[in-house]
């Protein structure tokens, strides 16, 4: 799973996309967003980004996928991918002296498709990555955000995580 794509001026690496559950979680056990954390690596040029999401078990490969993307389940039937949407402004509630209440994030998604309006079961998946900027003039950011992105309803489910200190 060591492979590198480049995308918008950063490097990807997947580090494994693993499904951690025995058995099909329930509507009520599921966090409604993915959760996130992002760390620099040792290195300080790579950044460590772990992401748990909740995906129904009745997941279909999305149809027409144009985005660059990187393939989560690339031994699997039905794909589950991993997007870079660019950097976005967001509004949250971190506050920032002198710059009101928003940041600059990179977009992150999980697409699938999900034809059911309200899924019963999920699958928890934990992914982690490694990206790191290869272009001289690539934009900073302050943090990043993860979206669940179904493509079927249109509907999504994001959260907002910035880089930690520390490299524990």
């Amino acid at each position: 799973m060591d492979k590198a794509i480049t995308i918008a001026g950063l490097e990807f690496e997947l580090k494994f996309c693993k499904k951690i559950n025995e058995k099909p979680l329930e509507d009520w056990e599921i966090s409604r967003i993915p959760l996130a954390n992002i760390y620099s690596s040792r290195d300080r040029d790579t950044y460590t980004v772990n992401i748990l999401s909740h995906i129904p078990v009745d997941f279909n490969t999305i149809k027409e996928h144009n985005q660059l993307h990187i393939d989560l389940l690339p031994k699997e039937k039905n794909k589950l991918f991993f997007s870079y949407n660019g950097v976005s402004v967001v509004k949250t509630s971190i506050y920032k002296l002198n710059e009101g209440d928003a940041i600059l994030c990179r977009n992150f998604s999980i697409d699938y498709d999900s034809s059911k309006e309200e899924p019963i079961k999920y699958d928890l998946y934990h992914i982690k990555l490694h990206y790191r900027i290869v272009k001289n003039d690539g934009q900073s950011v302050e943090a990043i955000i993860v979206h669940d992105k179904n493509f079927d309803p249109e509907t999504s489910r994001g959260t907002v995580t910035t880089v930690r200190d520390d490299d524990n």
